[in-house]
Parts: C-alpha cells; structure tokens; sequence
C-alpha cells in the first residue's frame, strides 16, 4: 500500500480473494454434486426395480397356465422353474455380461479420448 490516502489502501484490500472463500465454495459445490449424484442413483435403482418386478409379473402370468398344466402332470417345483425360466436366465446372465463389458469399454475409450485429446481426468472403476 504505497498511498497515504485512505481510500487507495481500502481499494487495494478489497479486491482480494481469500483462499478459504474459495475452498468454501468448492466444498459447497462438492456437497451440491454428490447430493444430485446420490438422488440420481437412487432414482435409476427404484427404477430399475420396479421394471424388473413388472417385467417378472408379466413373464409369470404369460406361463401361468403352462407351469399349471407341468404341475398337474406331476413335474417338480424345480423341474417347473427350469422349464420356464431356463432360457431366461441363461439369457439375461449374456446380455448382462456383455453389457458390463460394453460400458466399461465405453467408458475407458471415452475417458482414453478425451485423456488424449482435451486434459486429464483420473477415473476409476471398482466393482
């Protein structure tokens, strides 16, 4: 502060930007982003739960009357479910591995691309 006047000295302090100010308001804005991030996820899940019910509800009833019929001829609980459901869950267990594999293949070229092409961002993915 080179001035004698107290006008220069009030003007100088005031355009400083306090290191604390601004870690505030990061934490602010991580708190904001995590918040967002958990609502999100929670939502996907209620989603993704209340799909998969329905869609169980709407496969059982299409073979009501066929696991009706398997159970009247004598055929066990298992054998039942084997039945109706075996290629069902052989199938969803594919389609979910190779899902897992192409999102994760995704994300690793998307993060390699934009690593390569516009800065770097440290990800991680533990499952």
């Amino acid at each position: 502060m080179n001035g004698s006047s107290a006008f220069t000295s009030l003007v100088e302090m005031k355009d400083q930007v306090f290191l604390s100010e601004q870690r505030n308001l990061i934490n602010q804005i991580e708190n904001l982003v995590m918040t967002i991030g958990v609502f999100f996820i929670a939502f996907v899940i209620i989603v993704s739960t209340l799909s998969i019910i329905l869609i169980t509800d709407l496969y059982v009833n299409q073979y009501k009357k066929f696991m009706l019929v398997l159970k009247s001829l004598g055929y066990s609980n298992l054998e039942i479910i084997k039945y109706t459901f075996g290629f069902t869950s052989v199938f969803s267990t594919m389609t979910f591995l190779i899902g897992s594999a192409l999102s994760y293949l995704t994300i690793f070229g998307l993060v390699s691309i934009i690593n390569k092409k516009v800065m770097s961002i440290p990800y991680g993915i533990t499952w």
